[in-house]
């Protein structure tokens, strides 16, 4: 078998050079992430997961063990119904979504979807679902609503 250097495999035709993800020559990041519905809502899903796992995560320390890690506001909203709530509406119609604006579009013969029609629905869920959090953290703007 023959040893490769690291050059040569770069010059490999099946191998992306390293110059197509140089930043300064190739697209910024985020217009990439924002070049196909899938990967901005599943990248905003992923965000999402994480949000609801330190939040969760904070609440049962916070509860079982008295940490005193984050505030626990009046519950207006039992953590348990949030969870689900979060669960159900905010991180799952993020993939949904992501799924399904990039194959409908194949499924029934148009063009893609153009990005002004999912970038749109990415921010609206995700901000929509920081702002949730931020009011089950206890902030007393969003709380009092």
């Amino acid at each position: 078998m023959q040893n490769r250097n690291r050059s040569q495999l770069t010059d490999c035709p099946t191998m992306p050079s390293r110059i197509a993800f140089d930043s300064a020559t190739g697209p910024h990041p985020l217009q990439m992430l924002a070049s196909a519905p899938h990967r901005l809502l599943f990248f905003s899903g992923a965000i999402a997961i994480v949000l609801t796992m330190l939040w969760w995560s904070l609440w049962l320390a916070n509860t079982r063990f008295g940490l005193g890690i984050m505030p626990m506001p009046p519950a207006r909203l039992p953590a348990g119904w949030a969870h689900a709530m979060l669960a159900q509406y905010g991180m799952f119609p993020l993939f949904m979504c992501g799924f399904l604006l990039t194959v409908f579009p194949r499924w029934l013969g148009l063009p893609p979807l153009r990005r002004w029609s999912y970038v749109p629905v990415a921010a609206g869920i995700l901000g929509g679902y920081v702002l949730v959090h931020a009011g089950l953290l206890g902030n007393s703007v969003l709380v009092t609503f």
